[in-house]
């Protein structure tokens, strides 16, 4: 999702001021497999959002995420723990150099251990930002939809 073009979904459920929006996964999804890691076949995600255009059970829905959103995200998700895999790699190399034991080996503990470390880190800021109520990283309602085109048929009109 981007700035000037977010995704149509469905208000499924509504409840103490948030809503549950059911989105068709968009039709440049359709092969990735990132969400759920491949595994569902469901083609629909399902976000709970703070209902701020009073929308109700039924209504169309857009909802969008910021740009910068996204690629701070990708990079907290990707590249931190990435980054702490490659320096507990060369960091546990070089340390454990003078033991007599296999360097390779123990960098790649090192490396797997200070990637955990990073994995969790992750977590306990996500927590923290659910914690303060954030919307950082959150797609946001953007407003009612009332002429719904599909993805299918949007993709058909730019060809």
């Amino acid at each position: 999702m981007s700035q000037s073009e977010g995704q149509i979904g469905e208000v499924i459920q509504e409840k103490d001021g948030y809503v549950t929006v059911k989105v068709q996964r968009h039709s440049a999804c359709k092969k990735c497999g990132a969400c759920d890691f491949g595994l569902s076949k469901n083609k629909a995600s399902t976000f709970e959002l703070k209902n701020s255009i009073n929308a109700k059970i039924g209504d169309k829905v857009m909802i969008d995420l910021e740009g910068k959103d996204i690629v701070q995200a990708s990079i907290l998700i990707y590249m931190v723990p990435l980054l702490a895999l490659v320096t507990g790699i060369i960091f546990g190399s070089n340390f454990f150099s003078d033991l007599d034991i296999n360097e390779d080996i123990l960098g790649f503990i090192s490396g797997i251990i200070l990637m955990s470390f990073a994995f969790v880190g992750i977590r306990i800021y996500d927590k923290k930002l659910q914690n303060y109520d954030s919307t950082k990283f959150t797609p946001q309602l953007k407003k009612i939809i009332t002429d719904v085109v599909s993805d299918d048929e949007n993709d058909k009109q730019l060809l």
